[in-house]
């Protein structure tokens, strides 16, 4: 129980009942206190992970989802179809989820940011490496020595069915998985050995010594939020990557309840400050945009 769940039962009970049951009221806030609940506040934090949208930020989302379908709405070639995935019940597709990582990496890259040396890579990263391995992504890292970070943080798919998400930490040398329906803490080794085997390779690419009996797997499932249904995979993993970004995931300061408002400020970041592009010459901007009373 937490202490918003009390009180619903102290509204509608007898006065000795309400004596022990306030009683209890304050010691789950003690409770609370004490394991560090409200330790971190998502909200103050630099990008945050979710807070309400003001009435003018909603309506841009509103007025962006009624768009027509094709029309690029967002950062990244986000379209106005891909937002519809923003509402409530329904997957999370990859085009948000890569807008989303990538202008987290665009704010780890500013000179103002304070935080952590990491890396974060789109969702093709992992896609790429589990269809092709090492040898199909030397390119990537032409510009980018990974082993100089202090993370390296990615969402990953299973099967077009399931988003988690994975960090590599170098500084403990832990290949890290976060996953939202995870039932077993070795749920997830194949992958552990799959990038395991990328940084081998790409140590070897790069000159740095490196070995591979020295990194540990970690799946901490009594640790990391858990889903409560079967739609919300994408959400956590936007919120997962977060997390790590900002040296969180021992204490993820969001569950399932955080879902509807972590939804929509996820839209509102992929789409703000982004300006529509003007109608090309030639077309009819009357059938370009729907226009909203």
């Amino acid at each position: 129980p937490t202490v918003s769940s009390i009180k619903p039962i102290l509204d509608n009970t007898s006065k000795e009942k309400a004596a022990v049951l306030e009683a209890l009221k304050q010691a789950l806030r003690v409770c609370e206190s004490c394991t560090g609940t409200d330790a971190v506040d998502p909200t103050e934090l630099d990008p945050p992970l979710y807070r309400a949208l003001s009435r003018e930020e909603n309506l841009l989302v509103s007025e962006r989802m009624a768009m027509d379908d094709d029309f690029e709405v967002g950062w990244h070639g986000v379209k106005a179809v891909h937002l519809q995935c923003i509402e409530p019940g329904t997957w999370l597709n990859s085009d948000v989820i890569n807008s989303w990582c990538n202008r987290l990496q665009a704010a780890v890259s500013e000179p103002s940011w304070q935080g952590l040396n990491v890396h974060i890579w789109h969702n093709f990263w992992w896609d790429k490496l589990d269809r092709e391995g090492h040898r199909a992504m030397k390119r990537w890292t032409r510009k980018l020595n990974i082993f100089e970070k202090d993370r390296m943080i990615f969402p990953m798919n299973a099967n077009n069915t399931h988003w988690y998400a994975g960090m590599v930490n170098f500084s403990t040398q832990t290949i890290h998985i976060y996953d939202s329906l995870c039932q077993s803490k070795n749920s997830h080794k194949r992958e552990f050995q799959k990038i395991r085997q990328y940084l081998e390779e790409e140590a070897a690419a790069k000159g740095v010594s490196f070995n591979a009996g020295d990194w540990k797997y970690d799946c901490p499932v009594e640790s990391t939020p858990q889903q409560q249904n079967g739609s919300d995979c994408g959400v956590f993993t936007c919120a997962f990557v977060w997390c790590c970004m900002h040296n969180l995931e021992k204490e993820m300061p969001f569950g399932q309840s955080t879902m509807k408002k972590l939804r929509r400020f996820i839209a509102f970041k992929v789409i703000d400050g982004f300006v529509i592009p003007e109608p090309q010459e030639g077309s009819d901007s009357d059938d370009d945009l729907v226009c909203l009373d």
